[in-house]
């Protein structure tokens, strides 16, 4: 996040979007997500850094900014669009359902947390990958 302009728009098949507004006078970010192209026996798009201000959700907003780079994919090519996200984000899973990805695995990650007063809490939460055809070669 550090360095956007070198990470995502140094390759064109890289690109990453912010949508803001102002207020007062001053520019406030509402959502923001990068797309990164990949080789993986095909070209495709792998959807990253989604985040829509809780002030925003349930406006349409992900949903636009999630179109924005499916069609972004569908422009250069690229067979399809992946992300990873968890379960516990269950909206961001109901939003990529909605859009048409499917689920095509998962895997279980530990986190632990130390608390300066208590013990150690383990919490285990489910990444999933998920997957959209944008382009299909006849």
């Amino acid at each position: 996040m550090q360095d956007i302009p070198g990470c995502y728009l140094s390759h064109p098949d890289n690109c990453f979007w912010v949508a803001e507004t102002e207020v007062i006078g001053r520019a406030e970010i509402l959502a923001m997500v990068a797309v990164v192209g990949r080789r993986d026996g095909e070209m495709c798009g792998e959807l990253f850094r989604m985040i829509v201000s809780s002030k925003c959700r349930r406006t349409g907003l992900g949903s636009r900014m999630t179109q924005t780079v499916i069609d972004f994919c569908k422009e250069r090519g690229f067979s399809k669009v992946v992300l990873e996200t968890s379960s516990i984000q269950t909206s961001a899973v109901a939003l990529y359902k909605k859009l048409g990805f499917s689920h095509i695995l998962s895997h279980t990650k530990t986190l632990i947390l130390k608390c300066f007063f208590s013990s150690s809490i383990y919490t285990k939460y489910r990444i999933m990958t998920k997957q959209k055809q944008v382009f299909r070669n006849c």
